[in-house]
């Protein structure tokens, strides 16, 4: 709804129109902020790899209110997956790097993606395992 009224604003339309407008297109279920926000969970997850907290503050700065954010974002262990699959991609690049220096380089990495502490070292492990 956010990002609504903001492109109308932009476009010369008056605040108290904007809100109306979005209000009626809500009412009439052609915009359900539930639905955006778990389309975008599902993208921050899948394209850009993000952790938990990664997600909440994606849904955030798009707008989507506080307490539908609290009820799509899930559990922390939704997030392994995500975490798995961002560790295996920036492995590649990271062949050639000490054993040590990579698991530092990828706790980084996955810690301003957003994922939590026990996540990272979970992976960690995962990937020590197959060294």
């Amino acid at each position: 709804m956010k990002e609504l009224v903001e492109k109308l604003t932009s476009k010369g339309i008056s605040l108290d129109i904007a809100a109306k407008v979005t209000d009626y297109l809500k009412e009439k279920g052609f915009v359900d902020d539930g639905r955006l926000a778990e389309s975008l969970r599902r993208d921050a997850l899948e394209r850009k790899c993000l952790g938990k907290r990664g997600v909440k503050e994606h849904l955030l700065k798009r707008g989507i209110p506080t307490e539908i954010v609290d009820g799509v974002v899930g559990e922390e262990e939704d997030y392994l997956t995500a975490a798995k699959k961002l560790v295996e991609k920036k492995m590649k690049s990271m062949r050639d790097l000490d054993d040590e220096f990579t698991k530092k380089r990828l706790w980084g990495i996955l810690l301003r993606r957003g994922f939590s502490a026990d996540i990272i070292r979970r992976v960690i492990k995962t990937i020590e395992g197959k060294e």
